[in-house]
């Protein structure tokens, strides 16, 4: 050991020394020895310890906590005391403590003018392991009274805890949970060793269009980590959260750059007023309520069907969202061909959205026009489907004529002129006797041809009736020695088919097809008559039998009609006849055809095309002998011609 004047002298030949260096000064010497750590607070761990009577030792650690250096363990530069020596004695520098009896005892540990105890609990049972909750603490930096929570008992030297830890705030209102497996490390890579949560004293504001709902909570020590995050909690109170506000729209928030910065991963549990959210280190933390007013948009106008009937029901459908974040109402109103037919009032917290339906029943024909807000849509009232309906044509007989107790195929063309599906009933007649009855079924639009299979022993004609159509079909003996069979010329088919231009759609013409059962030339005296009809009202009349008609087979006719007076708005019925001279042999195969406005085409009666074109002809030709004589004359005296054409110059 050094006596006094021995430390001095050492001292004074150091400093000489040291002046003595080059590049040194007294003045680096000052420098280095003015920076001085300031304490914050000083730990024990493990906290709160509970042992088993049989441990005769248990040995405590003391940690100081500094604001601008790292943290060190202080366990021999502290002073231990223990508060009931009949349980348990420490060391005064050594922080091992004694046990002698069940009860329990404080733990008190010194160092630099800052305190913190633990409780030691010694019981006859086994030692359980160290459990979560608040403890220690004592000494600080001034600023509101906090809660310090250590967390040296729970982790490992890596800072990996072991077990659930919860650190909490002296009033109880803010928590934050760090499950198993978690690691916390401090600014320095080092373990957490304790956690602290106080209110905030520094006036700070909040973000614009918000208010704070809880207080801010500071919570340290800043740059510590969690991985994986751990969860801070908040309670609040209803009474905190302003008017309008949806508590599920609160947000959490952390002072960051000099702002509140809001967390995302926020939950709410509005039924314990828990705000809950998962951090990753350690900061300023509080609750706000964002109280922008209510702003209502409207979106997804839909209208269901788009094409209805009338008297059908329609379903629309809109979107309303409350874009601002105060709990708001909206009135909703449906205008159809811009009158309202319809109002719904929406309240909606902030950020959510609900849709409105209306249903109306569709009434007038044509397009509507739907408006809600400023979105607009139609639909389209369609005309309801036409009932089904009839039309009985073509009828054909096969063979014309048969011996006794043959069979006679009659056949007729049957359309559904409408839209909707129907049956009909089609009745054979024969000889005016109703012979059999067929119900025909055909959705609208569509046609079939109804075939009936006849036997006849009755010798001679017999008439077939099916609706007003008619025809004959003749039965001749069968014996060999008969006399020769008489065939009876007879209407087979009769075909209309409309022409219609490609450009304008407009009709041009009416194509008549028609076919015998014979050729003509069998009945020489017969006459096939096609009556046009307007509206029931005659137009004309036209033989069917004429050369240019007739094709090769001697059976088959074909006919591009156009009315000698142009075509008209209306139905159009086509009947055909036959004639044996006079008597009437078979009638009323029909057709009709419906001719709209907008079908009806400018046309030329083929008379009128044909003198036309005789008159251009005759034209053309007498134009050709001019050109011809001309040049003729050319050849043969050209000097003539030029003189000619100089003096008429």
């Amino acid at each position: 050991m050094f006596s006094v004047r021995s430390r001095l002298l050492i001292i004074i030949v150091g400093l000489v020394c040291l002046i003595a260096l080059p590049g040194t000064s007294v003045l680096a010497i000052d420098a280095s020895v003015t920076i001085n750590a300031v304490l914050d607070y000083v730990t024990v761990t493990p906290v709160s310890p509970s042992i088993a009577l049989g441990i005769s030792t248990f040995q405590f650690s003391a940690d100081a906590f500094y604001s601008n250096a790292p943290p060190a363990t202080v366990t021999d530069s502290a002073n231990w005391t223990s508060s009931n020596t009949s349980v348990a004695t420490i060391g005064l520098s050594t922080g091992l403590a004694t046990i002698f009896a069940e009860g329990s005892t404080v733990i008190t540990a010194t160092y630099s003018g800052e305190t913190a105890n633990t409780t030691l609990q010694v019981s006859a049972g086994t030692t359980p392991p160290p459990s979560g909750g608040g403890g220690g603490g004592g000494g600080g930096g001034g600023g509101s009274i906090g809660s310090t929570t250590v967390l040296t008992g729970y982790m490992n030297n890596e800072g990996l805890l072991f077990t659930d830890a919860v650190a909490a705030s002296q009033d109880g209102q803010v928590a934050l949970y760090l499950p198993e497996g978690t690691t916390a490390k401090n600014q320095y890579g080092q373990p957490l060793r304790s956690i602290s949560i106080k209110e905030n004293t520094e006036p700070l504001e909040p973000s614009a269009d918000c208010q704070f709902v809880c207080l801010a909570y500071d919570i340290g020590p800043g740059g510590a980590t969690f991985d994986p995050p751990a969860l801070l909690t908040f309670i609040y109170g209803e009474l905190q959260v302003p008017e309008g506000v949806a508590e599920e729209n609160l947000v959490f928030a952390t002072w960051q750059d000099g702002e509140w910065a809001e967390l995302e991963g926020v939950t709410i549990d509005p039924v314990n007023n828990v705000v809950t959210v998962p951090i990753s280190h350690l900061s300023l933390y509080t609750v706000i309520a964002r109280t922008t007013p209510a702003s209502f948009v409207v979106t997804d106008l839909a209208v269901t069907p788009a094409q209805p009937y009338p008297h059908e029901t329609v379903t629309i459908s809109v979107s309303i969202t409350n874009t601002g974040d105060l709990t708001g109402s909206f009135e909703v109103t449906l205008k159809i061909d811009n009158e309202a037919v319809g109002t719904q009032i929406k309240i909606l917290n902030g950020g959510s959205s609900e849709t409105a339906r209306f249903t109306i029943i569709a009434d007038a024909i044509g397009e509507h026009q739907v408006s809600v807000g400023n979105m607009l849509a139609t639909f389209f009232v369609k005309k309801p489907p036409a009932a089904a309906a009839f039309m009985v044509g073509e009828l054909k007989i096969n063979p014309a004529s048969i011996n006794s107790g043959d069979k006679v195929d009659i056949s007729v063309f049957i359309e559904n002129t409408g839209d909707l599906a129907g049956t009909y009933p089609v009745i054979l007649y024969i000889d005016d006797e109703p012979l059999e009855t067929r119900e025909v079924a055909l959705d609208g639009g569509s046609s079939m041809t109804l075939k009936f299979s006849v036997s006849a022993d009755a010798l001679g004609k017999h008439t077939v009736n099916i609706d007003d159509l008619q025809g004959i079909f003749e039965v001749q003996p069968s014996s060999p020695a008969a006399e020769p069979q008489i065939s009876y010329l007879g209407l087979n088919g009769l075909g209309t088919t409309p022409d219609y231009d490609e450009i304008t759609n407009t009709l041009v013409s009416v194509r008549i097809e028609y076919q015998m059962n014979q050729a003509r030339t069998s009945e020489p005296g017969a006459r096939l008559m096609m009556t046009v009809l307007l509206n029931g009202e005659l137009v004309e009349e036209i033989p069917l039998f004429t050369l240019g008609q007739m094709m090769d087979d001697g059976k088959t006719g074909e006919l591009n009609y156009v009315p000698s007076a142009g075509w008209r708005a209306g139905e159009y019925t086509f009947k055909v006849e036959l004639y044996d001279g006079e008597n009437i042999l078979q009638d009323t195969l029909s057709h009709r055809l419906v001719v709209t406005p907008g079908a009806i085409a400018k046309v030329v009666s083929l008379w009128t095309l044909g003198a036309v074109i005789g008159i251009m002809t005759i034209l053309i030709m007498v134009l050709l002998v001019i050109i011809v004589y001309c040049r003729r004359e050319m050849l043969r005296n050209p000097v003539r011609i030029i003189r000619y054409v100089k003096k008429s110059f």
